[in-house]
């Protein structure tokens, strides 16, 4: 195996463990959010400030895992650009029918597990949870102004609910 073939090696074994790490931190981020309404229920109305810095940390933590995520998406995406750079200089980019390039058709998943088409990298992560027809979820929309969200917190304080799911 040369150099390159085993830089090659590294970084795709180092974006499977970020795939990995981003899987737990989804299903943590989960699970964490099910205990601290299971916490709020039990916890309303005290006045124990015990408690209520246990409340108050539910959220910070929750947005602290979404953050880290977000983190590992980019450093993977970056590696894998640089993946394509060594990999074009390693080899010809194999054609397909015409002489074309074939098409990447493995989706990219984000946080909540919902697939996309990898054209859709740099937006999912901002994406809330899609709706499951016939389940009474609720649709959200995130508010823009150009390419900011507005109000600027919108999507920290979560989106506003503007409906009933299909």
């Amino acid at each position: 195996m040369s150099a390159l073939e085993d830089v090659l090696q590294a970084l795709r074994t180092a974006v499977g463990k970020i795939d990995e790490a981003r899987d737990g931190l989804s299903t943590a981020k989960d699970r964490w959010e099910e205990r601290g309404e299971m916490l709020a229920g039990c916890l309303y109305g005290t006045n124990d400030p015990d408690a209520q810095e246990v409340l108050a940390s539910q959220g910070v933590t929750s947005e602290a895992m979404y953050v880290v995520r977000e983190q590992l998406g980019a450093v993977q995406r970056r590696i894998e650009q640089y993946q394509k750079q060594l990999g074009s200089a390693e080899a010809p980019t194999p054609t397909g029918a015409g002489g074309m390039p074939p098409a990447e058709s493995k989706p990219i998943s984000n946080f909540h597990g919902d697939a996309y088409p990898p054209e859709a990298a740099g937006l999912i992560e901002q994406l809330p949870k899609r709706v499951t027809p016939n389940n009474n979820e609720r649709t959200v929309g995130v508010a823009r102004l150009g390419d900011k969200l507005f109000p600027p917190d919108a999507f920290r304080a979560r989106s506003r609910v503007v409906g009933e799911g299909a």
